[in-house]
């Protein structure tokens, strides 16, 4: 739920325009499709599953898709895990930088309609829109606030520690009496 919400965060802040008004009805996009996607790295396990496709008024054709399989690292542990996006919005020309190939059909992810719902809720009401980078740099983005190993993670705790716990002045341990 943490990263669900990091996520929206990102979403929010990102403030991504799109002038493109090509169909997203082309039939390139349809809901179901598993996609594999250039992520960046080697042996990517996750996918992208086409939840949604539509044109909007003031932004123009948009995929809206569920993220599976990202694997991530919890900040306080250094503990691996993977975790699903339920719902992110893209521009179909993100997409289209974005996608490889499609691995198969399946039934649209669980979560998707719930978190489809919120965003329309928050975009009709000018709050947000759809990413128009690729699906790798709003990964990236995210993984920025949620380190990507255990080492990484390990080193921000130490630092945030630390930050909390400066060191006495002179080096001591404790406060000196004035």
């Amino acid at each position: 739920m943490r990263l669900l919400y990091l996520f929206l965060i990102v979403m929010l802040t990102t403030g991504a325009v799109i002038t493109e008004r090509a169909s997203a009805q082309d039939g390139r996009y349809e809901a179901g499709q598993v996609w594999t996607y250039r992520s960046g790295q080697t042996n990517n396990p996750s996918r992208i599953v086409v939840g949604k496709t539509e044109t909007l008024l003031d932004l123009g054709p948009a995929v809206h898709v569920s993220i599976i399989g990202i694997p991530m690292t919890d900040p306080q542990t250094g503990r691996r895990f993977f975790t699903d996006v339920y719902h992110v919005a893209f521009a179909v020309s993100a997409m289209d930088l974005s996608v490889i190939e499609v691995e198969s059909i399946v039934e649209v992810h669980p979560g998707f309609a719930e978190s489809y719902e919120n965003w329309r809720r928050t975009y009709d009401n000018g709050e947000v829109g759809i990413f128009t980078e690729p699906v790798a740099s709003i990964l990236q983005a995210m993984r920025g606030v949620i380190p990507e190993s255990p080492q990484e993670a390990i080193r921000q705790k130490r630092e945030q520690e630390q930050n909390a716990n400066p060191p006495a002045p002179n080096g001591s341990s404790t406060p000196s009496d004035p």
